[in-house]
Formats: C-alpha cells, structure tokens, sequence
C-alpha cells in the first residue's frame, strides 16, 4: 500500500486530493510549489477549467482548491494544502491563465528573515 492510500485509509483528509470521474477513476490535478523569500507560490495545472468553476478558500489552517471541467466526462476534484501563520491570508491573490492556476501567498511581514544587528561592546 503506497503512503497516499495509507493515509485516505486513516482518515487524514489534509492531504486528501483526490479527482474522481464518472467512471471511478482517480486523477490528482499536479501543483509545484515554490518558494521566496517573500512569497509562497503553487502553480496548478488545471487544463479546461474555466474560472467559474474554480472555488479557492482560505480556512486556517488549509487552502483548499475546488474545480470541475464541463462536458460529458464531467471531472471536479479537491487540493487541499496546510498553511500556516507565516502567510498573509487576507493578501493571496490568484490567477487562471492557458490552464494554469497561478496562487500567490504572501509571507506575513513577521515571517519573514531579517537582519539583526550585533552589537559591539
């Protein structure tokens, strides 16, 4: 049994991502994610949804990822990742351009690294 079906065995849905069609079939939408100094960035390739049907909410201590696609093999499927205190929430921006879900998740100011000055005695 691979980690993934141990862990929707168990019941852990933090991690749960699963897209299910018609026809049970089991499809994870790919994110990379990447990080700056200022930022946390995922990027979502979601080919054939259109911004109406995707549904983004930020509900501490998850970002969760909704869609579906039209047509006869209809497919919606969930992302749900754990965020924590180190992003500002209220400044997450998102965009769906060619197919890509671009979500930008800014650090909060008291996150991120900084200088100290030492001082000489």
């Amino acid at each position: 049994m691979n980690p993934q079906q141990q862990n929707l065995q168990n019941g852990d849905k933090k991690d749960r991502s699963i897209e299910r069609t018609r026809a049970g079939r089991e499809r994870v939408p790919p994110v990379d994610i990447y990080e700056s100094e200022h930022e946390l960035l995922l990027v979502a390739d979601v080919p054939g949804v259109n911004s109406e049907h995707l549904n983004l909410r930020i509900e501490p201590p998850e970002l969760r990822i909704e869609g579906s696609s039209a047509g006869e093999e209809a497919v919606t499927w969930v992302r749900a990742f754990n965020i924590d205190e180190r992003i500002a929430a209220g400044e997450v921006t998102a965009e769906l351009k060619n197919g890509v879900l671009t979500i930008h998740l800014p650090k909060a100011a008291e996150s991120k690294p900084r200088k100290v000055a030492i001082k000489a005695s």
